[in-house]
Parts: C-alpha cells; structure tokens; sequence
C-alpha cells in the first residue's frame, strides 16, 4: 500500500514538472505562434523562441527573420494607409 502511494505521487511529480517544461513550451509557443506570424511577414527562417529566468520569472524572447512584410490592406472594414 504504501509503495502505491509514493508511486502515485513520483508520477504526479514527473507529470507536474513535464507540463512546467520552459523548452517544451518554447516549442509549443513556437508550433502556435507561427502560423499567425506568417499570415503578416513573409519568413526568411523559422522563428526562435527563447527563455531565460530572471529572478523568480522567466522571460521569453521571439525573434523573428523575415523577407518582407505582406500587404494587409484591410483590417475589420477599415482601410490601413
């Protein structure tokens, strides 16, 4: 019984700190964030997500290499001039 519950908890544990992954959510930040870039900027590269802790936080960067910017000419019924 007892060797079921410490079980139970070194699962949770794992679990918890795969889903508190900053590289793994870079990586899904990235998968998410850059078909949306796209639609606006014609890429030169992937785009690249980065992370670093600062303090009790963690700070993300994107830095994104592009070609061009693609025309948007309207936007909600209003012309962008």
């Amino acid at each position: 019984m007892n060797y079921q519950i410490m079980q139970n908890r070194l699962n949770s544990i794992l679990e918890r700190d795969k889903s508190m992954d900053p590289i793994h959510t870079c990586q899904i930040l990235k998968g998410e964030i850059s078909p949306i870039i796209a639609n606006y900027i014609e890429l030169n590269h992937p785009i690249e997500i980065r992370y670093k802790k600062e303090q009790d936080s963690l700070k993300f960067e994107i830095e994104v290499s592009a070609l061009r910017l693609k025309p948007i000419g309207y936007l909600s019924g209003h012309r962008l001039d």
